[in-house]
């Protein structure tokens, strides 16, 4: 009884071993080699640097997939990986901008690997001229200065007034101007800064494309902060028996402090009116020495109230 239980055992340790052997020999001897599809293969570019001398670009390097065929021995299919072979696009021969249909190659890093088939077989790059243009530099106030203090974009100076770019024709051309930001928050006093160069494009929108550069990332930008106040402006010359009023009553000025301090008022002797009747207005011209600025959006008049 024991010795057919053993005779068993064997005999199935036996039919193990036949079948493995049998497996091995119909995978490997009879059915060698096999066929398997890496898809979504990224495809790289070689030699692009090439078109960099052409004045030529690539605008459209990401997204391109390839699904690659290759034909290998059964045995070594668990062995693969993408890092075996390289999907490319060889630049060296385009040498004008537009569409160009170029082949994908592969690249094989072992021998027992055979491509049998690329899908797509080509794909479409699209290639720019590389161009160099200037364009207006504008200056963009952000913040408040300091209260007590004044300043405009009359008073705001860049270092340059145009900005050279270098990039795709097709960018470059649609932008509008560069922009440089000045922050003017809790400032006063006369200061330089230094301010980062934005693209505007004619949708107002920043450009921020890595191909696009400028010559100058930064421009100085000096800007000029005067005190400012409010002074009465009084008249002087009207006759005694004609009541008046002068609206408004103050104006407001800037300039250095040491001459806002000099100044309390502003003082018209001699003033003439065209007309006496109630209610009549006339203007009052202000005359402000050289270092002083008038801020006043509006201007001072004289208002005839009333004749004694």
């Amino acid at each position: 009884m024991k010795r057919n239980l053993k005779d068993n055992l064997w005999i199935k340790i036996i039919s193990v071993l036949i079948a493995i052997v049998l497996w091995f020999y119909i995978q490997m001897i009879q059915n060698p080699e096999t066929e398997y599809t890496f898809r979504n293969m990224n495809v790289s570019f070689i030699n692009s640097s090439l078109l960099t001398e052409r004045n030529l670009v690539i605008m459209d390097q990401d997204g391109f997939n390839v699904d690659v065929t290759v034909n290998c021995p059964r045995w070594f299919l668990n062995e693969l990986s993408n890092e075996d072979f390289v999907a490319y696009v060889d630049m060296s021969d385009v040498r004008y901008p537009g569409v160009n249909e170029l082949p994908v190659k592969v690249r094989m890093n072992n021998e027992n690997i055979i491509v049998m088939g690329k899908n797509p077989s080509t794909i479409s790059v699209n290639i720019d001229e590389i161009t160099t243009v200037e364009k207006p530099l504008k200056v963009e106030i952000a913040g408040k200065v300091d209260n007590g203090y004044y300043t405009s974009y009359d008073f705001i100076t860049p270092s340059v007034e145009t900005v050279k770019i270098t990039g795709p024709k097709s960018i470059v051309a649609n932008i509008k101007n560069a922009l440089a930001r000045v922050d003017l928050n809790n400032r006063k006093g006369n200061f330089t800064t230094s301010c980062k160069i934005i693209l505007i494009n004619e949708s107002d929108n920043t450009i921020t494309d890595e191909r696009v550069t400028m010559l100058d990332e930064n421009v100085d930008v000096d800007v000029k902060v005067y005190s400012k106040k409010k002074i009465p402006v009084n008249v002087s010359g009207i006759p005694d028996n004609i009541s008046y009023s002068v609206i408004p009553k103050n104006i407001e000025i800037a300039g250095e402090e040491e001459y806002i301090e000099k100044i309390n008022e502003i003082r018209i002797n001699n003033f003439r009116l065209s007309d006496t009747s109630v209610g009549y207005t006339q203007k009052v011209e202000i005359k402000l020495d050289e270092n002083l600025i008038l801020i006043s959006d509006v201007m001072p008049e004289v208002k005839v109230t009333g004749v004694k």
